[in-house]
């Protein structure tokens, strides 16, 4: 009701009663399911809100069944996945073929990607996924470069931040990079966003 009540593809869709009696108790037993457009599934949510703007559903209906078809983009990360990165190459940055497919593809931004090679045996969790150290930093400026047709402002950060360990504020670290003074010292994710492009960026000991 929440993404398809009152919009184009209302009447696209059926609803199926639940089984009665035996059958029913039957089908209980081996089967859990989960809303397909449920917060959290952003690669079908994205595929469903360009479609919806587009009227295209059966581009819609093409993609949610190959999306359904793939390996969920969850915490527990990808093994043996097709990833994809920003263009030019990104060896940090990795985006799995669901977002690929509901993200990407959905609103013809292919150009701004490319196919990455990663470790095929190696569990990798999509850049995009929720579970993704920095996925709110991704999403914040993906979407607004999205809005603006602008796009270098997220590759930038992409190639600026992908590589880097998130801050990890009052927790210790060790055997890292370390910026400013013993009385003063801050991790590289504080330093490049809030330091290295100020005057004395280039005056802290390292």
């Amino acid at each position: 009701l929440d993404k398809l009540a009152y919009t184009e593809f209302q009447h696209e869709f059926e609803a199926h009663p639940p089984k009665a009696g035996f059958d029913a108790w039957m089908d209980m037993l081996g089967k859990r399911r989960i809303c397909d457009l449920s917060t959290g599934k952003l690669p079908m949510a994205f595929a469903l809100e360009a479609a919806l703007f587009t009227n295209d559903f059966d581009g819609f209906a093409q993609r949610a069944s190959k999306i359904s078809s793939l390996v969920p983009c969850t915490a527990n990360g990808i093994i043996r996945g097709n990833w994809w990165t920003v263009s030019g190459g990104c060896p940090d940055f990795s985006i799995c073929e669901s977002c690929h497919i509901g993200i990407i593809q959905a609103n013809k931004l292919e150009p701004f990607f490319e196919p990455a090679s990663r470790e095929a045996e190696a569990t990798i969790v999509c850049s995009f996924c929720v579970a993704s150290p920095r996925f709110k930093q991704y999403m914040t400026n993906f979407i607004q470069s999205f809005d603006t047709g602008i796009f270098y402002p997220f590759t930038d950060f992409v190639i600026k931040f992908a590589g880097v360990q998130a801050c990890a504020g009052i927790k210790s670290r060790e055997k890292t990079k370390w910026w400013g003074y013993p009385e003063a010292l801050f991790c590289e994710n504080c330093y490049l966003s809030f330091v290295a492009n100020t005057p004395l960026g280039s005056e802290l000991t390292f």
